[in-house]
């Protein structure tokens, strides 16, 4: 079923985020930018004191409300990446079973979490996984709001938005 499909998904995501150190220089970066955040102006992006707008916010939001939860760890640097994986993994699922059927998405699920460079990108604390999965799930909510014709969805055309809209908060 399409929740165990997911939890196994989550299972796999969240098994080793927190089993090495940050690497140097992007993920230090990021994840700095994200505890200074945290630490002070949750609005204003810094990295060691400096305003640092180089991308957008979304990231270090993220990333700031799990170190509120988790603390300043590996993990917590991380879990914008493996949420993002998350969601690009659930929308191809949910979208492929619409349209294929479980069988299918079941595979297409299975190949995704399976592919090295999303496992990679699910375990990497910077903006790539981020805006790769909210334009996915944007460009299948957009799909799904016109896959009715000449019906148009509007909650998922709203939804599309919606996840375009957080993708230029993630990358720009």
């Amino acid at each position: 079923s399409a929740p165990t499909l997911l939890f196994l998904l989550a299972v796999w995501l969240l098994a080793t985020p927190w089993l090495r150190p940050l690497h140097i220089p992007d993920e230090g970066r990021y994840s700095g930018v994200a505890r200074e955040m945290w630490l002070g102006d949750v609005l204003l992006p810094t990295l060691n004191g400096l305003p640092y707008f180089h991308k957008p916010p979304l990231f270090y939001w993220i990333g700031a409300g799990s170190m509120q939860l988790f603390g300043s760890t590996e993990f917590a640097a991380r879990v914008a990446s493996v949420l993002a994986a998350w969601l690009m993994g659930a929308s191809l699922l949910l979208a492929m079973r619409r349209w294929h059927g479980p069988r299918v998405a079941a595979v297409a699920l299975g190949v995704l979490a399976t592919t090295p460079f999303f496992f990679i990108g699910s375990q990497y604390a910077n903006h790539d996984m981020l805006v790769g999965a909210l334009i996915s799930a944007a460009v299948l909510a957009l799909a799904r709001a016109l896959d009715e014709p000449p019906r148009v969805h509007l909650g998922w055309l709203v939804a599309g938005w919606a996840l375009c809209a957080l993708a230029m908060l993630s990358k720009g």
